[in-house]
């Protein structure tokens, strides 16, 4: 299958299914940026992304059954989804707001923020047209060396993960055969390149066939047509761990929420 990077850098508080955190609220500069969704972890207070003390060592986390795990230590996280700070950094008119969120992130005690590493619109779009990509920036984003810190994002231990692709469906497949291979051929990829980073999906929650006895958990028949089925694209060899993008006001309208 083709491989193309589809992802995003996570810094955010994630849902965990079998694979939950652990914890022990250490912050880290979030100095780095994925085409999987990474989640970047954060320290020292109001974080200035320009300067990076020096001599500062920084382990990878790590996961130990259903714990996170930093330096031998359960690491608890706490954080939030910004999607937009890699198309707010690309304008100097409002690259601004980007500094002021991450700085109110670390003043509040957060600890990982999720963002994308893609743009699918505009001038600076990274998928220029359906079914077209800028295959520079997803070839190479794991290897790309921040020009700031002068280290690749695969060995940059503030990324603290890296999530493939977001929410991802295949509806030409409802089987969810064709969307399994997939995943499991880029998680294969990406670990052949990056064995530092816990990587994750970025699914939605949904049951397909392979799990009928749990369809009924679904948000609505509509859900297991998908091409996705939670249970069966988590339990992959090189996912570390799972969460869930969950819009329950968006899924259960009707309940009013």
């Amino acid at each position: 299958m083709k491989r193309d990077l589809h992802s995003h850098l996570i810094l955010r508080l994630l849902t965990l299914y079998r694979k939950t955190m652990g914890g022990n609220g250490v912050l880290y500069p979030i100095l780095g940026f994925a085409s999987c969704v990474a989640f970047i972890y954060m320290s020292f207070g109001d974080l200035k992304l320009s300067s990076l003390p020096k001599g500062l060592s920084l382990s990878f986390v790590e996961r130990n059954g259903s714990r996170f795990i930093l330096d031998g230590k359960p690491l608890y996280v706490n954080g939030w989804n910004s999607y937009w700070l890699m198309a707010h950094s690309m304008d100097e008119n409002s690259r601004r707001r980007v500094s002021a969120m991450l700085q109110a992130g670390a003043k509040m005690g957060l600890t990982v923020c999720r963002t994308w590493a893609l743009n699918d619109g505009g001038y600076d779009a990274l998928q220029i047209s359906p079914g077209q990509f800028d295959e520079r920036v997803f070839q190479t984003v794991l290897t790309r060396k921040n020009t700031i810190t002068g280290i690749e994002y695969r060995n940059d231990p503030t990324i603290f993960a890296w999530e493939l692709t977001n929410e991802p469906r295949c509806m030409s497949d409802p089987s969810g055969d064709t969307l399994q291979e997939w995943i499991e051929e880029m998680t294969g990829f990406i670990k052949s390149i990056d064995k530092n980073h816990l990587l994750t999906i970025g699914l939605e929650g949904f049951y397909g066939p392979k799990s009928p006895k749990k369809s009924a958990l679904n948000p609505g028949e509509w859900a297991s047509t998908l091409g996705s089925d939670f249970v069966r694209n988590s339990n992959i060899t090189n996912v570390d761990f799972t969460f869930v993008h969950i819009y329950p006001d968006h899924w259960f309208h009707d309940l009013g929420f």
